[in-house]
Protein backbone atom coordinates (compact mmCIF):
# COMPACT_ATOMS: atom_id res chain seq x y z
CA UNK A 1 0.00 0.00 0.00
CA UNK A 2 1.42 3.47 -1.29
CA UNK A 3 2.59 5.38 2.11
CA UNK A 4 2.59 9.51 0.85
CA UNK A 5 4.23 11.46 3.33
CA UNK A 6 4.90 15.52 3.08
CA UNK A 7 8.54 16.27 1.79
CA UNK A 8 10.10 17.81 4.32
CA UNK A 9 14.08 18.83 5.14
CA UNK A 10 13.51 17.40 8.68
CA UNK A 11 12.19 14.19 7.17
CA UNK A 12 13.93 13.83 3.49
CA UNK A 13 17.27 15.78 3.65
CA UNK A 14 19.46 13.30 4.71
CA UNK A 15 17.12 11.04 2.03
CA UNK A 16 17.48 10.58 -1.89
CA UNK A 17 15.23 9.05 -4.51
CA UNK A 18 16.57 6.94 -7.87
CA UNK A 19 14.36 7.12 -10.73
CA UNK A 20 11.50 4.41 -11.51
CA UNK A 21 12.37 1.03 -13.43
CA UNK A 22 9.14 0.34 -15.16
CA UNK A 23 5.47 0.47 -14.30
CA UNK A 24 4.59 -2.41 -12.32
CA UNK A 25 3.47 -0.54 -9.38
CA UNK A 26 0.35 0.20 -11.55
CA UNK A 27 -0.35 -3.77 -12.50
CA UNK A 28 -3.38 -3.66 -10.13
CA UNK A 29 -5.30 -0.28 -11.53
CA UNK A 30 -7.68 -1.03 -13.97
CA UNK A 31 -8.77 2.79 -14.75
CA UNK A 32 -6.35 5.70 -14.55
CA UNK A 33 -7.39 9.15 -13.98
CA UNK A 34 -7.23 11.94 -16.30
CA UNK A 35 -7.55 15.68 -16.54
CA UNK A 36 -8.69 17.77 -19.41
CA UNK A 37 -5.32 18.57 -20.79
CA UNK A 38 -4.53 15.03 -21.50
CA UNK A 39 -7.32 14.25 -23.03
CA UNK A 40 -6.09 15.14 -26.92
CA UNK A 41 -3.10 12.21 -26.91
CA UNK A 42 -5.30 10.01 -23.93
CA UNK A 43 -8.15 9.47 -26.71
CA UNK A 44 -5.89 7.78 -29.61
CA UNK A 45 -5.31 4.90 -27.15
CA UNK A 46 -8.02 4.55 -24.27
CA UNK A 47 -11.73 4.20 -24.08
CA UNK A 48 -12.94 7.03 -21.81
CA UNK A 49 -15.51 7.05 -19.38
CA UNK A 50 -16.73 9.26 -15.98
CA UNK A 51 -16.88 7.44 -13.01
CA UNK A 52 -18.94 8.99 -9.95
CA UNK A 53 -16.97 10.58 -7.45
CA UNK A 54 -19.61 11.31 -4.23
CA UNK A 55 -22.02 13.54 -6.06
CA UNK A 56 -20.21 14.73 -9.17
CA UNK A 57 -18.20 12.54 -11.49
CA UNK A 58 -14.23 11.92 -12.64
CA UNK A 59 -12.39 11.51 -16.11
CA UNK A 60 -10.95 8.20 -16.73
CA UNK A 61 -9.05 6.09 -18.95
CA UNK A 62 -9.98 2.13 -18.70
CA UNK A 63 -7.20 0.41 -18.36
CA UNK A 64 -8.69 -2.92 -17.46
CA UNK A 65 -11.70 -5.07 -17.39
CA UNK A 66 -11.69 -5.96 -14.12
CA UNK A 67 -10.53 -4.74 -10.73
CA UNK A 68 -6.79 -6.01 -10.19
CA UNK A 69 -5.71 -6.00 -13.83
CA UNK A 70 -3.99 -3.15 -16.34
CA UNK A 71 -4.01 -4.62 -19.42
CA UNK A 72 -2.09 -1.93 -21.00
CA UNK A 73 1.18 -3.22 -18.93
CA UNK A 74 3.74 -5.76 -20.10
CA UNK A 75 4.80 -8.50 -17.92
CA UNK A 76 8.28 -6.86 -17.28
CA UNK A 77 6.73 -3.20 -16.23
CA UNK A 78 6.58 -1.57 -19.87
CA UNK A 79 3.37 0.38 -21.13
CA UNK A 80 2.35 -0.70 -24.44
CA UNK A 81 1.11 2.28 -25.61
CA UNK A 82 2.73 5.75 -26.49
CA UNK A 83 1.16 8.04 -24.09
CA UNK A 84 1.46 7.21 -20.36
CA UNK A 85 -1.57 9.18 -18.22
CA UNK A 86 -0.05 11.79 -15.71
CA UNK A 87 -0.92 10.58 -12.75
CA UNK A 88 1.18 7.21 -13.73
CA UNK A 89 4.46 9.41 -15.26
CA UNK A 90 4.68 11.53 -11.59
CA UNK A 91 4.23 8.23 -9.68
CA UNK A 92 5.86 8.14 -6.66
CA UNK A 93 5.45 12.18 -6.16
CA UNK A 94 1.41 13.78 -6.09
CA UNK A 95 -0.19 16.85 -4.89
CA UNK A 96 -1.95 17.42 -1.66
CA UNK A 97 -3.70 19.98 -0.37
CA UNK A 98 -3.73 20.61 3.04
CA UNK A 99 -6.89 21.75 5.46
CA UNK A 100 -5.51 25.51 4.90
CA UNK A 101 -6.21 25.42 1.14
CA UNK A 102 -2.07 24.63 0.92
CA UNK A 103 -0.75 22.78 -1.65
CA UNK A 104 2.44 20.17 -0.41
CA UNK A 105 4.31 18.03 -2.47
CA UNK A 106 4.47 14.29 -1.16
CA UNK A 107 6.39 11.33 -1.56
CA UNK A 108 5.01 7.51 -1.36
CA UNK A 109 7.85 6.05 0.95
CA UNK A 110 6.81 2.35 0.26
CA UNK A 111 7.61 3.06 -3.80
CA UNK A 112 10.87 1.15 -3.48
CA UNK A 113 12.47 4.34 -4.67
CA UNK A 114 13.44 6.19 -1.67
CA UNK A 115 16.99 5.60 -0.63
CA UNK A 116 19.88 7.47 1.81
CA UNK A 117 21.65 9.92 0.37
CA UNK A 118 24.79 8.51 1.77
CA UNK A 119 24.77 5.12 0.37
CA UNK A 120 23.43 6.17 -2.95
CA UNK A 121 25.52 8.76 -4.54
CA UNK A 122 24.25 8.73 -7.49
CA UNK A 123 20.09 9.20 -6.62
CA UNK A 124 18.74 12.26 -6.37
CA UNK A 125 18.25 14.56 -3.50
CA UNK A 126 15.28 16.01 -2.53
CA UNK A 127 16.98 19.33 -1.80
CA UNK A 128 19.09 21.80 -3.59
CA UNK A 129 22.12 23.56 -2.26
CA UNK A 130 19.85 26.92 -1.78
CA UNK A 131 17.40 24.68 0.62
CA UNK A 132 14.99 24.63 -2.08
CA UNK A 133 13.77 21.81 -3.92
CA UNK A 134 16.14 20.54 -6.29
CA UNK A 135 15.85 21.28 -9.87
CA UNK A 136 14.37 17.83 -10.57
CA UNK A 137 11.81 18.04 -7.97
CA UNK A 138 11.07 21.50 -8.76
CA UNK A 139 10.22 20.16 -12.03
CA UNK A 140 8.09 17.49 -10.86
CA UNK A 141 6.30 19.91 -8.25
CA UNK A 142 5.40 22.03 -12.24
CA UNK A 143 4.07 19.27 -13.62
CA UNK A 144 1.80 18.35 -10.97
CA UNK A 145 0.95 21.86 -10.07
CA UNK A 146 0.09 22.59 -13.58
CA UNK A 147 -1.98 19.05 -13.73
CA UNK A 148 -3.54 19.86 -10.63
CA UNK A 149 -4.80 23.41 -12.22
CA UNK A 150 -6.17 21.00 -15.22
CA UNK A 151 -7.98 18.92 -12.92
CA UNK A 152 -10.04 21.65 -11.42
CA UNK A 153 -10.91 23.14 -15.36
CA UNK A 154 -12.16 19.34 -15.77
CA UNK A 155 -14.47 19.00 -12.47
CA UNK A 156 -16.24 22.43 -13.40
CA UNK A 157 -16.78 21.37 -17.06
CA UNK A 158 -18.34 17.91 -15.63
CA UNK A 159 -20.30 19.48 -13.25
CA UNK A 160 -21.48 21.28 -16.12
CA UNK A 161 -22.28 18.84 -18.09
CA UNK A 162 -23.84 16.89 -14.92
CA UNK A 163 -26.27 20.03 -14.92
CA UNK A 164 -27.45 19.92 -18.31
CA UNK A 165 -28.63 16.62 -17.61
CA UNK A 166 -26.10 14.97 -20.78
CA UNK A 167 -24.31 12.11 -18.61
CA UNK A 168 -26.29 8.60 -18.40
CA UNK A 169 -24.84 4.89 -17.44
CA UNK A 170 -23.02 3.56 -19.73
CA UNK A 171 -24.31 -0.22 -20.86
CA UNK A 172 -20.51 -1.17 -22.07
CA UNK A 173 -19.91 -5.17 -22.87
CA UNK A 174 -16.60 -6.26 -24.17
CA UNK A 175 -15.94 -9.43 -25.70
CA UNK A 176 -13.31 -11.77 -24.98
CA UNK A 177 -12.25 -15.52 -26.16
CA UNK A 178 -12.41 -17.16 -22.80
CA UNK A 179 -15.47 -15.33 -21.62
CA UNK A 180 -17.26 -14.35 -24.70
CA UNK A 181 -19.72 -11.09 -24.58
CA UNK A 182 -19.23 -9.66 -20.81
CA UNK A 183 -21.07 -6.42 -19.27
CA UNK A 184 -18.42 -3.53 -17.75
CA UNK A 185 -20.74 -2.28 -15.09
CA UNK A 186 -20.49 1.29 -12.80
CA UNK A 187 -19.72 3.44 -16.28
CA UNK A 188 -20.96 6.21 -17.23
CA UNK A 189 -20.78 8.57 -20.85
CA UNK A 190 -22.14 11.53 -22.75
CA UNK A 191 -25.54 11.15 -24.11
CA UNK A 192 -25.37 11.89 -27.30
CA UNK A 193 -28.73 12.31 -28.26
CA UNK A 194 -29.54 14.60 -25.36
CA UNK A 195 -26.25 16.55 -25.81
CA UNK A 196 -27.76 17.74 -29.44
CA UNK A 197 -31.16 18.35 -28.05
CA UNK A 198 -30.11 21.08 -25.69
CA UNK A 199 -31.22 24.53 -26.07
CA UNK A 200 -28.24 26.31 -27.83
CA UNK A 201 -28.50 29.14 -24.57
CA UNK A 202 -27.05 25.53 -22.61
CA UNK A 203 -24.98 24.42 -25.63
CA UNK A 204 -23.37 27.70 -25.36
CA UNK A 205 -23.09 27.50 -21.47
CA UNK A 206 -20.95 24.15 -22.10
CA UNK A 207 -18.53 25.66 -24.86
CA UNK A 208 -17.64 28.56 -22.47
CA UNK A 209 -17.25 26.03 -19.84
CA UNK A 210 -14.76 23.63 -21.92
CA UNK A 211 -17.28 21.40 -21.20
CA UNK A 212 -17.75 20.37 -24.87
CA UNK A 213 -14.49 19.13 -25.69
CA UNK A 214 -14.45 16.80 -23.11
CA UNK A 215 -17.94 15.16 -23.91
CA UNK A 216 -16.89 14.47 -27.81
CA UNK A 217 -13.58 13.42 -26.42
CA UNK A 218 -15.27 10.84 -24.16
CA UNK A 219 -17.62 9.47 -27.01
CA UNK A 220 -14.84 9.17 -29.86
CA UNK A 221 -13.18 6.97 -27.32
CA UNK A 222 -15.43 4.78 -27.10
CA UNK A 223 -14.59 2.93 -30.07
CA UNK A 224 -11.85 1.76 -28.01
CA UNK A 225 -13.35 -0.25 -26.08
CA UNK A 226 -13.08 -3.70 -28.16
CA UNK A 227 -9.81 -3.24 -27.84
CA UNK A 228 -9.72 -4.05 -24.21
CA UNK A 229 -10.81 -7.69 -24.70
CA UNK A 230 -7.88 -7.91 -27.58
CA UNK A 231 -5.76 -7.33 -24.86
CA UNK A 232 -7.54 -9.39 -22.72
CA UNK A 233 -7.02 -11.99 -24.96
CA UNK A 234 -3.20 -11.37 -25.65
CA UNK A 235 -2.65 -11.58 -22.39
CA UNK A 236 -3.69 -14.94 -21.90
CA UNK A 237 -2.62 -16.21 -24.48
CA UNK A 238 0.88 -15.33 -23.57
CA UNK A 239 0.31 -16.08 -19.95
CA UNK A 240 -0.53 -19.33 -21.67
CA UNK A 241 2.61 -19.69 -23.49
CA UNK A 242 4.42 -18.80 -20.86
CA UNK A 243 3.15 -21.65 -18.52
CA UNK A 244 3.65 -24.16 -21.33
CA UNK A 245 7.36 -23.77 -21.26
CA UNK A 246 7.77 -23.83 -17.23
CA UNK A 247 9.27 -27.67 -16.77
CA UNK A 248 6.85 -30.44 -14.97
CA UNK A 249 8.16 -31.60 -11.71
CA UNK A 250 6.61 -34.42 -10.71
CA UNK A 251 7.34 -36.27 -6.91
CA UNK A 252 7.10 -39.96 -6.33
CA UNK A 253 6.24 -40.50 -3.05
CA UNK A 254 6.31 -43.71 -1.05
CA UNK A 255 5.93 -44.70 2.72
CA UNK A 256 9.69 -44.76 3.06
CA UNK A 257 9.71 -40.89 1.62
CA UNK A 258 7.32 -39.69 4.44
CA UNK A 259 9.23 -37.04 7.03
CA UNK A 260 9.25 -37.40 10.59
CA UNK A 261 8.20 -33.13 11.50
CA UNK A 262 8.98 -34.04 15.47
CA UNK A 263 12.51 -34.30 14.12
CA UNK A 264 12.47 -30.58 13.71
CA UNK A 265 10.38 -29.48 16.68
CA UNK A 266 7.30 -28.90 14.98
Amino acid sequence: MPTFHVISRDRHGAKAWVRRQGFDFAAADSVQPLVGAELPKAVLHYPIALLPEGEAFGLYALTGLEPGRNLFLTRDGRWIVPYTPAAIRAYPFRLATLDDARQVLCFDEDSGQLVDADEYPAALPFFGEDNGPHPEVGRILEFLMETDRSQQRTRRALSALQEKGVIAPWEAVVETKEKGRQAVSGLYRIDEAALNALPAADFEELRQAGALVIAYTQMLSMQHLANLGQLADAHREADERLAATLPKIEMDTTESDSIDWSRFGI
